[in-house]
């Protein structure tokens, strides 16, 4: 019995010992799992501080960008309004909106002969070697007015209207190419 006794015992501690050296190679694996979680935790760290460097940096490039635009529109408010006979052009550009127009009021809402005016300041402002101009809308102060405007770009004018007004814009536009202004 003795032997049966230690037979057990020895068999007990068998067993005892293959559980120890489970657990000893799970501590063993937790132990790795735990410096792999404190190299991930400074890698994780490390591209956080990455990324709040990055928004910090579109931040900048959004206000540049914004800069840009703003001296862009004003850099084409500037060209279009000296080519306008009276007023400002605005044009504005922020958060996605875009906003054209004369003296504050949207380009939807100018009436004919503004947005005559208006279109041909734009064209020919933007470059345009031909502009031609229907004048039948404007009366004759807004006419000369548009025709002197339009004397500084650098775009031939081509202008018509109803038969009783076609004396006077032709008269107007030959003031204009022969003075170079009205």
């Amino acid at each position: 019995m003795d032997t049966k006794l230690i037979q057990d015992q020895i068999t007990g501690l068998t067993e005892k010992l293959k559980q120890l050296r489970d657990d000893e190679e799970l501590f063993i694996k937790a132990q790795g799992l735990e410096t792999q979680e404190v190299k991930l935790r400074r890698e994780v760290a490390k591209k956080e501080k990455d990324l709040e460097q990055k928004k910090a940096d579109l931040k900048t490039l959004n206000i540049l960008k914004a800069q840009a635009v703003n001296n862009s529109c004003r850099a084409m408010s500037d060209k279009v309004g000296k080519a306008l006979p009276y007023g400002t052009a605005s044009f504005e550009i922020s958060d996605g909106k875009v906003f054209i127009g004369w003296d504050n009021a949207p380009y939807d809402s100018l009436y004919g002969s503004q947005k005559r005016i208006f279109d041909g300041a734009l064209a020919g402002s933007l470059g345009a070697d031909i502009l031609i101009y229907e004048f039948a809308e404007l009366d004759e102060a807004r006419m000369d007015a548009t025709l002197k405007s339009l004397s500084d770009l650098d775009a031939q004018v081509v202008c018509c209207a109803w038969v009783p007004r076609l004396v006077q814009v032709a008269i107007s536009i030959m003031r204009c190419l022969i003075t170079g202004r009205l």
